[in-house]
């Protein structure tokens, strides 16, 4: 009786060793036995803080402390947005607290672009040119923007540049700089204009990139004040062409 109680008294410092040398998704078996081998029975892991608790014989818990802020859990789920976050992670494409982050996300919402990225709403041109942890970038609907008019849409829900994490503020940085290329080479627009203006019905972060073309009659504000549009085959004959520009090296 003595050994099962000694050994059901696992500590943190026990479970971070197991975790710092087994825990990559190669070595998930091994680490699920060495946790049990230590005394950990169950465990619940977190995504709305990171934190996790073990449990073992005897009601023995052990709680980790979160690993990043509190995060918003949505009230209703979608399966669809869930699987492809899952798919991005194991792809490496996304770091486990990304991943954590986005699926804290993947639901419905009363947010118009949150319910666009599920697929509850229309989908723009072509579909999304660019998708990776912090940012989603698309063709402008037609009735709102001129041929390579694009949007870049934050994956989490936060309103303006002050609500970006480090991490986004970087990616938004290296993303427009790959755009701005991009559009002037597909478009020869002389100059793209960058507007946020976040009102409206979507009080999630988007910025748009206008080209001004060459030929154009106006410029700066009066540009932006005219009404820009564009048919559906120009929309997705420059998508087309931005999506092999964009997978240039």
């Amino acid at each position: 009786m003595r050994q099962l109680i000694i050994k059901s008294m696992f500590t943190l410092h026990h479970i971070m060793e197991i975790h710092d040398s087994l825990g990559q998704a190669e070595t998930l078996v091994q680490y699920l036995l060495a946790l049990k081998a230590i005394g950990v029975e169950t465990y619940d892991s977190f995504v709305t803080n990171g934190h996790s608790e073990y449990f073992g014989k005897h009601a023995h818990r052990v709680v980790s402390p979160p690993t990043h802020e509190a995060l918003p859990i949505a009230q209703t789920s979608s399966r669809e947005k869930l699987l492809e976050h899952l798919d991005l992670h194991s792809q490496g494409i996304t770091s486990y607290l990304e991943v954590r982050i986005l699926m804290a996300l993947s639901a419905s919402s009363d947010c118009f672009i949150c319910r666009k990225h599920a697929g509850e709403e229309a989908q723009p041109p072509g579909g999304y040119l660019l998708t990776d942890a912090q940012y989603r970038v698309c063709h402008a609907p037609i009735m709102l923007g001129g041929a390579g008019t694009l949007i870049i849409e934050s994956q989490r829900h936060f309103l303006d540049f002050a609500e970006m994490t480090d991490d986004e503020a970087a990616a938004l940085g290296a993303l427009l700089k790959r755009l701005y290329a991009a559009l002037k080479q597909v478009t020869e627009a002389p100059r793209v204009y960058t507007m946020v203006t976040l009102d409206g019905g979507a009080p999630h972060f988007h910025l748009w990139l206008i080209p001004r073309p060459a030929d154009a009659t106006t410029r700066g504000i009066a540009f932006l004040a005219s009404d820009h549009t564009c048919t559906e085959d120009e929309a997705l004959a420059v998508v087309a062409t931005l999506k092999q520009a964009l997978s240039s090296p």
